[in-house]
């Protein structure tokens, strides 16, 4: 049996996230399915609706202060499958990040596609919600920098 494309280790931005997309892939889990959650990435789910989970990045980008995940609870790996009653779920989740007052500025985005094209590391849906300081009165507040494009 083939194993699916659960994963790209070629996409992994530190040494431990390696080494937990090499146990998925061994395992053939995903890691952001309900087994994957538990055995590969490890940290509490926050909150949840029928068909998402919010849980912060166990590698989170560089220079984020919080980095949120909305996952998917079935997998899913197209965003064409998300149901209109889905998007309403990903704003309410959204609205449950935003209220926590972790995040005052940020950003919200999700990659789609091949993930050799798209830099992305897990072939599961999922959202993800940055920021880098919780405040302007941070002493080191910085603008959010993004890189989008292909060169």
């Amino acid at each position: 049996m083939t194993k699916k494309k659960l994963v790209d280790n070629r996409n992994y931005r530190s040494k431990q996230q390696k080494e937990k997309m090499d146990k998925a892939f061994k395992l053939n889990i995903c890691p952001f399915c309900t087994e994957g959650l538990e055995k590969i990435h490890g940290l509490p789910i926050e909150k949840e609706t029928n068909d998402f989970f919010v849980t912060k990045n166990a590698f989170p980008y560089e220079g984020t202060k919080v980095h949120y995940l909305i996952i998917t609870k079935k997998h899913i790996d197209t965003i064409e499958k998300i149901t209109p009653n889905m998007w309403s779920q990903i704003g309410e989740m959204f609205a449950w990040i935003r209220s926590s007052g972790e995040v005052e500025s940020g950003g919200f985005f999700l990659r789609f596609g091949e993930m050799k094209k798209t830099g992305s590391s897990v072939s599961h849906v999922h959202f993800h919600v940055i920021s880098g300081s919780k405040s302007m009165q941070d002493e080191n507040c910085e603008s959010l920098k993004v890189k989008f494009g292909y060169k």
